[in-house]
Formats: structure tokens, C-alpha cells, sequence
């Protein structure tokens, strides 16, 4: 990585790098890397064997998080009601949370909730 100081349009200057500094020439510029390699071993990464219960538990993951942002308070804020710059009464993640906890009820173990979904 490299880290440049912007004086202007089209005016950078070269201030540090971190990594291997050989792989950068003196502007800090550093080509496109190229390898005739299989790096992307999609015959190791795509034998997941939860691969369904994991895109089940995300989708239903960011659903609760839409369903937190839409209580009165949130939309409130975001139409710009509350003028006053002051902090949440609660949080969307609160409210996402709580809405969860009210879904899986009194489940004790991971395995439990899990349950629910899988």
C-alpha cells in the first residue's frame, strides 16, 4: 500500500509505503500482478457444507436489520423530523436484535435457534 499527499489536481506525493517496497517504483506506482496460477481454487472454496444455512442465516440477517431502521424514530431521522442533533433513543441494531430474540424465543443453545432455519 502506498500512501500519497494530494497537493492539487493531478499532484500527488509519494509520503510512505507498507509492504514490500521493491514492488513499487519511486512514484509509488505499482503494476497490475499477473500469474498463470489457479488462484481462485473455486473446486476448494465452493464445498462448503453449510453454503445454504449460511445464505439463509445473512438474508434473514439483513432483513432484521431493514426491519430495525424502520421504526417511527429511525424514519423520523431520516426525513428530517428531528432536526435536533442528538444521539438515538435507540439504536436500529437494538431494535434488530430485540426483533430476533422475539423470533428464536427462549432457545438456549446456538443449535436450538439454529434449528429454526436449517
Amino acid at each position: 500500500m502506498a500512501c500519497y499527499w494530494t497537493h492539487g489536481k493531478n499532484n500527488t506525493e509519494l509520503l510512505w509505503v507498507v509492504g514490500n517496497r521493491n514492488a513499487f517504483n519511486l512514484q509509488g506506482r505499482v503494476p497490475t500482478n499477473r500469474t498463470q496460477r489457479n488462484i481462485l481454487r473455486k473446486t476448494d472454496e465452493d464445498s462448503w457444507q453449510f453454503h445454504h444455512s449460511l445464505q439463509i442465516l445473512s438474508v434473514f440477517a439483513a432483513l432484521l436489520h431493514d426491519l430495525g431502521k424502520s421504526s417511527v424514530g429511525f424514519q423520523q431521522k431520516l426525513q428530517g423530523h428531528d432536526s435536533g442533533l442528538r444521539g438515538d433513543p435507540y439504536r436500529h441494531e437494538w431494535v434488530s436484535m430485540r426483533i430476533f430474540q422475539a423470533i428464536v424465543g427462549k432457545a438456549k443453545t446456538d443449535a436450538e435457534w439454529l434449528g429454526f432455519f436449517c
